[in-house]
């Protein structure tokens, strides 16, 4: 059961986490070039915050006590919740062009993936997964995600 509850509370931690990754208004990126972009994109980091928001807003959604309730009682409605937010991350990562962000999405996203990997399998079965993982995969996501707000608030 505890193991199961890590689970729960991890994810909604992620989408806060993930959420407050971007919550700068338009305008505090960092900008290289006179008109905003980046070298090499025609977006601006802004404007890929902006993407990154709007890929986003689905994590906000999250019911962790329904995810909670889920992991116990229905492991496989919890891995399509947790589906659903990876592929949010993922689609919010793929809309980014800008080179300067687009490192930090990147990584964000690969964190993001490994961790939800570690955690269908702690929701598929409970008794092999190891708490001490989870964590360090939260920690990771954590790190990545901190890179990423630091990019967006420039």
């Amino acid at each position: 059961m505890t193991l199961r509850t890590t689970s729960a509370l991890a994810v909604p931690a992620i989408a806060m986490l993930l959420l407050a990754g971007c919550t700068g208004a338009p305008g505090g990126g960092t900008r290289t070039g006179s008109d905003g972009a980046s070298a090499g994109s025609d977006q601006t980091v802004d404007e890929a915050c902006t993407e990154l928001r709007t890929g986003l807003d689905e994590l906000s959604s999250v019911d962790g006590a329904a995810l909670q309730s889920d992991l116990v009682d229905d492991p496989d409605a919890a891995i399509a919740t947790m589906d659903e937010v990876e592929s949010a991350i993922v689609a919010a990562t793929d809309a980014v062009t800008n080179a300067e962000l687009r490192p930090a999405a990147e990584d964000a996203a690969d964190a993001a993936t490994s961790f939800f990997d570690q955690a269908r399998a702690a929701a598929q079965d409970p008794a092999t997964a190891d708490p001490a993982t989870l964590q360090a995969g939260l920690s990771a996501l954590a790190s990545a995600v901190g890179e990423l707000q630091a990019a967006c608030e420039g």
